[in-house]
């Protein structure tokens, strides 16, 4: 076995069988005698500190094999030492001759680190499995679990300011010449190989199969000096100049940094369920009409009072209200039983001995300020009259809670949410005046607030410029029907009424511009309300019905309207969470999804949920980026999106880059991977891609290839999408890998810089990690 010691800049480094110990600046220092037991011999050398000759004197220069125990041996040529800049270990220098050496310098140039933070490794030749030496770039890295089984470089050499290197006194022979840049590490010698940042836990990477370690091979002659100008082999990652599109984020700056994202998605509504709920997996329920007020229809198809689910009686005869709680607790246990998640229920419609005391007027006759028309005794919804008797109302809502709480618990209440009524200035969820609902308002809070002062309770309401039908229809006292919303405002506001939340509601038609745009929806729902000089600060703002539709109003069998399955839809929603995000709009409590999988947005956010978004400073009106840190391993991920409403059929692909500032120096390795989701993914926009599809669907406004196709599809379409076969779904890519760049600003630290190119109404994932584990 050949035995090496190199010694760079005065520094002795190690040999393949340990560390040799070497003096300061000149002299012989320590020999390394391979087999050669000389203890007990008195050596007597200038120099030779370290050396394993203890007690021996040997005349000979290199006693390899021989057991020279006791003998005085004197002599001038240090024979087995090893001489400062030399490398005479090896060979058998017997009568003190020298082996040949040779040196080899040059420079060092790289384009895409800093050379003064790499060093230089010397191997043999046959060496496969570097110990300190490999490319951390390349996608197939992984770190082992096993300890370190590569070999330890001969010597090293620090690469100086201008790029110089040398290696003095190398035997000759053929060599590996092999480039490291690790951030920090300065020349090592063996005790600190296993602190190299890269051998953590003292665990080293061996050069997997795949992975082309940085290296020449040189061979150095007698006496010789090798000229080798050393080229990093490793590419600079190539920056799409031509990208037009550029979304910047700087994860170093904390004043970019916002609260931690949180799922917006993850409410479905439900109405009055009587058998429990079917909601998928994880997602929370939102319960509507509660406390009775329901209307069916008889076997004439004439609305009726359904008594069934009332919580509550009028006795005529003795004039009081009278409770019966089961059908509310039946089927909030209906929920709760089967694991779902309550998050809130709607106290309404109120249940219809509450409209007890009320007074109605043919539909034909005009309003007189007090009565309502016959035809609005029943509404779609059922009970759509304010109480009659505030004070028994009151009484009421006081026992309903305490009544949940000897069921459920205080606490167990205390977490669920009370909505005071759904639409509000829509007739048939409100038939009564602005001021009767402020009143009743305010009497629901004050009734439940007595029993829980703790309680969240908030309301729904239509967005603050709604005017019902430009104003041509009035309520029973003949004033227009308008939004309440500054009403209800500045009069909880004047009487300490306490709100903790509000919402609206939103049914955008992908099928019209003027509702498409996902950029105008804070500012015309919610801007008007937390501008108001009365608002109270703190106010949760929520969407409380919403899904993207081609159609409103009743289509057969049995639809409120045509949801939209499109990929203009998907994008649109990213697009609109994105909106919401910056203007922290809460929760957006959704319809339908009663089983499969979860939605999409639930599936793209789900592993960025609890890390603080990012801002991104985005240069397109059509493009955003959702940007999430992980702030424990420094991990990236970003939802970039393409959509654009002005035309549903433009066909206009962006090349997007992605520029993130991270604290990380330049020519830091990291990995990425990319998940596209663009119209070529989804399956029923390509199935309406096909010839003749057209004649696949109904006929009528809303019956369009942008509708679900189990709505919108006649039997003929049905028939062709029953049988049609997809297979393009979305994928993630292989990771890859890159390093980062210098940062624009001059600012210490580096960029991470990724090219794509987004289809319109495509949006993608990305994922960037520092290891390739």
């Amino acid at each position: 076995m050949k035995i090496k010691t190199i010694l760079v800049a005065g520094v002795c480094l190690w040999s393949m069988v340990g560390l040799t110990a070497c003096g300061g600046g000149g002299g012989s220092t320590a020999t390394a005698n391979n087999s050669v037991d000389t203890a007990g011999s008195d050596n007597t050398s200038g120099g030779n500190t370290g050396s394993d000759n203890t007690g021996s004197d040997n005349t000979s220069g290199g006693n390899t094999g021989s057991d020279n125990t006791g003998s005085d041996n004197t002599s001038g040529g240090n024979a087995g030492s090893d001489n400062t800049g030399s490398d005479n270990t090896g060979s058998d220098n017997t009568g003190g001759e020298t082996a040949p050496v040779g040196f080899i310098e040059g420079t060092v140039a790289s384009d895409v680190t800093d050379i003064n933070a790499c060093q230089l490794y010397l191997y043999d030749q046959d060496v496969t499995q570097f110990a300190d030496a490999f490319d951390q770039n390349h996608a197939s890295f992984q770190m082992p679990a096993s300890g370190i089984t590569g070999e330890a470089p001969i010597g090293t050499s620090a690469i100086s300011v201008t790029g110089r290197y040398s290696f003095d006194n190398v035997a000759t022979g053929s060599y590996q010449l092999v480039l490291s840049c690790i951030v920090g590490q300065d020349v090592q010698d063996e005790s600190q190989l296993v602190d190299d940042p890269i051998q953590y836990q003292g665990h080293i990477i061996p050069n997997p199969a795949g992975i082309i370690p940085n290296k020449v091979t040189i061979t150095v002659t007698a006496n010789g000096t090798v000229q080798e100008n050393f080229t990093d082999s490793r590419v600079k990652p190539v920056i799409d100049d031509k990208a037009d599109v550029i979304v910047k984020a700087d994860m170093t700056d904390l004043n970019s940094r916002n609260a931690d994202l949180h799922d917006i998605w993850s409410t479905l509504n439900r109405i009055a369920p009587t058998n429990g709920v079917v909601v998928i997996d994880g997602m929370k329920v939102n319960t509507i009409r509660m406390l009775g007020g329901i209307m069916k229809k008889d076997a004439d198809g004439n609305k009726v009072p359904d008594y069934e689910y009332d919580t509550a009686k009028y006795n005529e005869q003795t004039k009081q209200y009278e409770y019966n709680f089961q059908p509310l607790i039946e089927r909030i246990n209906a929920i709760v039983d089967k694991g779902k998640n309550l998050h809130q229920i709607v106290l309404d419609q109120p249940s219809w001995a509450f409209q007890t005391g009320h007074q109605f007027i043919p539909d034909d006759q005009p309003y007189d300020g007090v009565s309502f028309k016959e035809s609005q005794r029943i509404s779609h919804y059922g009970n759509s009259l304010p109480p009659k008797d505030k004070v028994a109302y009151n009484a009421f809502l006081q026992a309903t809670m305490n009544r949940l709480i000897a069921e459920y618990g205080e606490e167990k209440v205390l977490s669920w949410r009370f909505r005071i009524g759904t639409e509000i200035e829509t007739p048939d969820h409100w038939y009564g005046s602005e001021q009767d609902f402020v009143e009743h308002f305010a009497n629901s809070v004050n009734a439940i607030r007595t029993v829980l002062p703790n309680a969240i309770i908030g309301l729904h309401t239509r967005t603050p410029g709604f005017v019902y039908k430009n104003g041509t229809v009035t309520n029973y006292k003949g004033e227009p029907i308008k939004s309440f919303a500054n009403a209800l405002i500045e009069y909880c506001a004047d009487n300490n009424i306490k709100y903790d939340f509000w919402g609206v509601s939103d049914y955008p038609f992908i099928n019209n511009a003027s509702t498409r745009d996902p950029k105008t929806k804070y500012e015309q729902f919610f801007k008007p309300l937390v501008d108001h000089p009365k608002w109270q600060q703190g106010t949760i703002i929520d969407i409380e019905e919403y899904s993207v539709i081609t159609k409103m109003g009743f289509v057969p069998p049995h639809y409120a309207y045509i949801t939209s399955d499109s990929p203009q839809a998907d994008t649109f929603n990213i697009a609109l969470t994105d909106e919401f995000y910056q203007h922290d709009v809460h929760q957006v409590f959704q319809w339908g999804l009663r089983n499969g999988d979860k939605p999409w947005p639930v599936d793209i956010f789900a592993t960025m949920l609890g890390q603080p978004r990012i801002n991104a400073e985005v240069n397109a009106e059509s493009v955003g980026s959702i940007v999430v840190t992980d702030l424990s391993d420094k991990s990236i991920q970003a939802v970039t999106y393409h959509y654009d409403p002005k035309n549903l059929e433009t066909k206009n692909d962006r090349d997007v880059k992605l520029s993130f500032n991270v604290d990380q120096p330049v020519g830091t390795p990291f990995y990425y991977r990319k998940k596209l989701t663009a119209p070529e993914h989804h399956a029923y926009h390509n199935f309406m891609q096909q010839t003749n599809s057209a004649g696949w669907l109904k006929s009528g406004k809303g019956f369009d290839k942008y509708g679900s196709p189990h709505i919108v599809l006649n039997d003929a379409g049905i028939i062709e999408w029953d049988k049609y076969q997809f297979n393009n779904p979305t994928r993630w890519t292989q990771w890859q890998a890159s390093i980062t760049v210098a940062r624009t600003d001059g600012k210490t630290g580096s960029q991470v810089i990724i090219d794509s190119t987004l289809p319109l109404f495509s949006y993608e994932k990305t994922d960037i990690k520092w290891s390739n584990n």
